[in-house]
């Protein structure tokens, strides 16, 4: 057991003190009900009894046309018909994604961020990863780049859609930064910026300095026999200019392509689990698909080849974006033009369009593969309303396989719309006859299973873990996270042992996510757990709480999640929540993490719920009411929910040395405001120390409240600070239950 902490104390005090001196409790109306959810969907199989496809019809405007038949279609396999044997049309849409709430209320006016919702598997739509290729795009680049993914965000990312903005420099890690938090891809968007490791500044649009055409002794051409294939370069270079905005753009893709579509292909196989309509945006000036450096020379075609069959059998989609805009090939006045002749000039603009043209080539194969599309030559670099009318739903299509489908080649498909040459179809361009069951991986180990349980956004549920982290900050230990963890003991595996014990072995493993899904932190223990009688019998009923501390050094925003293990059974659990790590140097008001806890009245019970929320944070303890603590956080209706925090720097009053601080409580249900209470100032005179100010109120959960997923969001108003640095918010979510 650890000793109780600074916080934990002040917490207990506050509870006490602040809840016997307030009114009744306010208590919130009920929220409109949710609207019904969308099932699943499976949409590409191969197996040996079913090919299963997703075509996507449009106009010539790019609408989708949603109501053809399957009578409508023409599948062929290698250009021989195939009998429709399954047909549906599937929509991924749902209700527009809420909009920040109500701040009309707020203190002074100031505008609380919107609170994020829960993410389970059963409620998602649509996985898109947004992928910017930032070792090889050229530094001017990185702003359109920005602003046309924060305007996807923005405008077109619905209820039910996870999200990922992932760039291709540095450590990247995949599944954990898909979230439907929009904060964590505002904050990753405004990372999008030239990597120290870019070399987009080699573009072949760059002006070649005069002394190294000289110093390639003037022109010539290569020799004869260059490669015809897609995506080669034709008859060669015809100057020593060109020659060396070739090798420029030959070394970018010996360090930068191949690289890309192996990154790219990691992020399609992590996307593999995800459920619903997958998609993958990827920001990128493009690779030829031949280039004589490799051996072989098509090296860079067969990755993309390897990439649109992993893309095909995961079922992602790929939409191609070049950042370059409407790119200009002509000279510029930063070309040392002085001293050539016109066919030399003329030569050096002709190489200029067909490296444009084949760099295109590259990503434009990878959209036709996959069904997606490329977009390219236009200053609006990302039309974001297309691609979420061709991400709002497809057909589903499926036929019954011949035997000759599965001989380990690759099988062309065509989709077609018969009698209506006006419609645009689309679908995978094919596929490699391999069945599911051939492509499915060996079984995981114990570790694999931990660490991707650890990765995943949603949580493994073969053990239930639930997470509690609380920001805190003490003098001399610093920044961490006081993690409560909710334990389903009932789910663990105990042996027996003498004297009527029973011993379980678990590895608990907690990680902090944060700049492109790199680890910031980690903490990894394995524990024994001896429980025997009533107390063995209350944890398997009830669960086990426990606690633990993560280091949190660096500043800044994270995605934290623990996973556990069962050791004898390999069984996994897994919980994650955004944490926010506040920088207490600057001169301005931050909040500890809100804890909360369960008062079934309003009699003596804060002092209750003061002292279950301290021995919460403690270790493994018991509760009265297992079902109502800081860890659990599943409340009945009508209770009193009690919560307490810890405000950080306020300003002190000159006069009295005292903070002059008020507080705002806000009820949210499905990222919906459906309560906001009174701002009431915060009791600071009875504080022990006026720079670290503990507050606490509470709100009556109303029986009129349907049960479901519920955020409590803290604003706090420091009177004393200027009107930019005088607001902090903190949030916690929990659960109503009748």
């Amino acid at each position: 057991m650890e000793k109780k902490t600074v916080l934990s104390r002040l917490l207990a005090l506050a509870l006490v003190a602040q809840s016997f001196a307030q009114q009744p409790a306010p208590r919130p109306s009920p929220p409109a009900q949710p609207p019904a959810e969308a099932g699943d969907e499976e949409i590409v199989r191969i197996t040996t009894n079913l090919v299963q496809l997703d075509v996507v019809v449009t106009d010539k405007g790019g609408r989708q046309v949603t109501d053809l038949k399957a009578e409508d279609f023409d599948i062929l396999e290698d250009g021989k018909p195939q009998k429709i044997m399954n047909f549906s049309y599937v929509s991924a849409v749902t209700a527009p994604s809420p909009a920040p709430p109500d701040v009309a209320s707020s203190p002074a006016g100031a505008a609380a961020p919107p609170v994020p919702t829960r993410t389970r598997r059963e409620n998602v739509h649509r996985a898109i990863a947004v992928v910017v290729d930032d070792l090889a795009m050229a530094a001017d680049a990185f702003v359109p780049a920005r602003e046309a993914i924060r305007k996807f965000v923005d405008q077109q990312v619905q209820e039910g859609d996870l999200v990922a903005v992932i760039r291709t420099g540095g450590e990247v890690g995949i599944l954990q930064q898909f979230t439907s938090d929009r904060r964590l891809l505002y904050q990753a968007i405004s990372r999008v910026r030239p990597s120290i490791r870019s070399i987009g500044g080699m573009s072949a649009f760059e002006p070649v300095a005069r002394d190294a055409i000289a110093a390639a002794g003037g022109g010539g051409r290569s020799a004869p026999g260059s490669d015809d294939r897609p995506g080669s370069r034709g008859s060669a270079d015809s100057n020593a200019g060109g020659a060396l905005a070739r090798d420029a753009a030959s070394f970018q893709a010996g360090n930068v392509v191949v690289p890309l579509l192996r990154a790219l292909g990691n992020v399609v196989n992590g996307m593999r689990e995800l459920p619903g309509r997958k998609s993958l945006i990827l920001f990128s000036p493009g690779f030829a698909l031949y280039n004589p450096i490799y051996n072989p020379p098509d090296l860079p075609l067969i990755e993309a080849r390897h990439l649109s069959n992993l893309a095909n059998r995961a079922a992602v989609t790929l939409y191609t974006v070049d950042p370059r805009g409407l790119a200009y090939t002509g000279p510029t006045a930063a070309d040392p033009m002085t001293g050539l002749s016109g066919r030399q000039i003329g030569d050096r603009m002709s190489d200029r369009s067909r490296i444009l043209f084949e760099t295109q080539g590259g990503t434009q194969f990878l959209a036709d593969q996959t069904g997606g599309l490329a977009f390219k030559n236009s200053n609006d670099i990302l039309p974001a309303a297309r691609i979420s009318e061709d991400l709002k739903g497809y057909y589903l299509i499926g036929y019954r396989p011949g035997g000759e489908t599965f001989n380990r080649r690759f099988h062309k498909i065509t989709a077609r719309v018969r009698n209506r040459p006006d419609l645009e179809v689309r679908t995978r361009t094919g596929f490699f006859g391999l069945t599911e069951d051939e492509m499915r991986r060996a079984p995981y180990s114990s570790s694999d299973r931990l660490l991707l349980a650890l990765m995943t956004p949603f949580a493994a549920q073969e053990i239930g873990v639930q997470l509690t982290p609380i920001f805190n900050n003490l003098p001399g230990a610093g920044s961490f996270l006081r993690s409560m963890l909710h334990i389903d003991a009932g789910a663990l595996t105990f042996t027996p042992e003498t004297g009527g014990w029973q011993r379980a072995e678990i590895v608990i493993h907690g990680v902090l996510f944060g700049d492109n899904g790199g680890v910031s932190d980690e903490h990894r223990r394995s524990y024994t757990v001896r429980l025997r009688g009533g107390a063995l019998k209350s944890a398997q009923e009830h669960g086990l709480d426990y606690v633990f501390n993560m280091p949190a050094k660096k500043p800044g925003s994270y995605q934290f999640r623990v996973a556990l293990l069962d050791s004898v059974s390999s069984h996994v659990g897994s919980a994650g929540q955004f944490v926010e790590v506040p920088e207490l140097k600057k001169d301005r008001i931050a909040l500890s993490g809100v804890i909360v806890n369960g008062v079934a009245d309003t009699e003596g019970s804060p002092g209750a719920a003061a002292r279950s929320a301290a021995q919460a944070q403690e270790g493994l303890v018991e509760t009265q009411d297992p079902e109502a603590t800081p860890a659990v956080r599943r409340f009945r209706q009508g209770m009193f929910l009690a919560y307490g925090y810890v405000v950080f720097n306020p300003r002190a009053d000159k006069a009295t040395g005292r903070p002059r601080l008020a507080a705002q409580p806000r009820l949210f249900r499905d990222g919906k405001l459906v309560f906001a209470g009174q701002e009431t100032p915060i009791d600071t005179q009875t504080q022990p120390d006026p720079t670290r100010v503990a507050a606490a109120g509470r709100l009556q959960l109303g029986t009129d409240l349907p049960p479901g997923d519920y955020v409590l969001q803290i604003t706090v108003t420091d009177s004393l600070a200027a009107p930019k640095r005088n607001t902090a918010t903190q949030w916690i979510d929990f659960e109503i239950v009748k």
